[in-house]
């Protein structure tokens, strides 16, 4: 009875993440788009090809795309770059459908350390939240860096 109810969950969960993508306006976007671009087949997002866990060995691989949920009801949806052993990115898409919220990330993670980007839906750099306001300066730092970055995914 519980692996019926498990199997259960599991298909209805599948089917959630599905049907969230493909009426999804956080993977419309200009970044959705790109964060989904691999799990895109005959005009479908195909969220089933993503990796769910790092148990898929297809996590190991240095481009992959994964997607996770969370008790909050939020859906991430994760494009990772490899480019060697030393450097790597994230496109990040988290959306919720019970808000309607989209939050945009693109993160470089390399030896030296790890930064993300906040962004909007068409790949500028914005404010992490209304506490974290972006000086002139650091918003045109971020700005060629987010730009440089996001050509990984193009």
């Amino acid at each position: 009875m519980i692996k019926k109810i498990i199997a259960a969950a599991g298909i209805l969960l599948f089917t959630s993440f599905h049907l969230f993508a493909q009426d999804n306006p956080c993977t419309d976007t200009h970044i959705g788009k790109l964060v989904t671009k691999p799990l895109l087949k005959n005009g479908k997002i195909e969220l089933k090809d993503a990796v769910k866990d790092s148990n898929d060995p297809r996590s190991a691989s240095p481009d992959f795309t994964s997607t996770n949920s969370d008790s909050t009801g939020n859906i991430y949806i994760a494009r990772h770059r490899g480019i060697n052993t030393e450097l790597g990115f994230d496109l990040l898409v988290v959306s919720n459908p019970k808000t309607g919220k989209c939050t945009y990330q693109v993160t470089r993670i390399a030896k030296t350390g790890i930064m993300g980007i906040r962004l909007d839906e068409d790949g500028d750099v914005t404010n992490w939240d209304e506490d974290t306001i972006l000086t002139d300066e650091e918003r045109q730092q971020e700005t060629l860096l987010a730009k440089e970055w996001l050509t990984y995914f193009e």
